[in-house]
């Protein structure tokens, strides 16, 4: 069942809605309905994509970390300055 929603718009965004019903050949409430459609999918997209990118790094990161103090832990003593600081820092 559809339901009626009632927004306010600048006179230049109904005029851009009102020549692109017309170009398109679709109505006024069909081009908004699509566009908003549209602006949350790209919304949730974008959601998810922020998600995948935040635990490829953390993933990345603690691949990162393990093989330093494996490293670490083979060479007790071999003294390398970086590896000591990035491990010192995490421990």
């Amino acid at each position: 069942m559809r339901q009626i929603l009632t927004i306010s718009l600048d006179p230049k965004l109904k005029e851009k809605i009102e020549k692109s019903s017309k170009k398109f050949n679709v109505s006024k409430s069909e081009l908004v309905k699509k566009a908003v459609e549209k602006y949350i999918a790209v919304q949730e997209f974008n959601d998810i994509r922020e998600i995948l990118i935040l635990m490829l790094k953390k993933q990345v990161y603690s691949q990162m970390m393990m093989f330093i103090k494996k490293f670490h832990e083979n060479n007790i003593g071999y003294k390398c300055n970086h590896i000591s600081f990035y491990y010192s820092r995490i421990s």
